[in-house]
């Protein structure tokens, strides 16, 4: 994961205030921040083909679930963080897959259960990779899981989200964005 331009703004941040997470102790946010990138590393290492790397003994199981998933996919060059210039906005999904339809962007979470925003960060997402000339017909969250069991896969139709995620956009700006209230100041 690529840290963002200065002054760019996350598609995460816009969506925190609406995610629940602010409610989480911060150390227990910080530990599942800390297992996600371990476990995003070993999957990155596989999609770029650097070999089947070891995983600590923690997210052994996540990683064994991301290849179960993987088995037989065929991986674009991951994109990089995506920009839109003109709202400052940027995202960064895990992966672009091929299927038999087209491009579809692919996520991975390794949380207990799914994400009410995940469906909008998504939508963002593609948004953002559509601005850029990617062309994506789906949206997929890879739920990994801790057990190394099948993971769970989440679809997302792009056209039912996208007024809810334009929506949360316009309410971080005009609320969050502007310092009338510090989100952060809740975690």
């Amino acid at each position: 994961m690529s840290k963002p331009k200065e002054g760019y703004t996350r598609v995460t941040t816009v969506l925190s205030p609406f995610s629940g997470l602010g409610q989480v102790p911060a150390d227990i946010l910080q530990r599942a921040a800390d297992r996600g990138t371990a476990v995003h590393v070993l999957c990155d290492a596989y999609i770029q083909g650097l070999g089947i790397p070891a995983a600590a003994s923690n997210i052994q199981g996540y990683y064994s679930s991301f290849e179960k998933w993987a088995e037989g996919k065929t991986f674009y060059p991951t994109p990089g963080r995506f920009y839109d210039d003109d709202r400052m906005l940027t995202g960064e999904c895990d992966c672009v897959i091929e299927t038999e339809g087209g491009c579809v962007l692919v996520d991975f979470k390794t949380s207990a259960k799914e994400g009410k925003t995940w469906p909008l960060q998504g939508c963002a997402y593609v948004e953002l990779a559509r601005k850029e000339g990617w062309n994506l017909i789906g949206i997929h969250f890879v739920k990994l899981q801790k057990d190394g069991s099948e993971p769970e896969v989440f679809i997302y139709d792009y056209n039912k989200h996208l007024p809810m995620w334009s929506m949360c956009f316009e309410v971080y700006k005009e609320f969050f964005a502007k310092n009338e209230f510090n989100f952060e100041d809740l975690i």
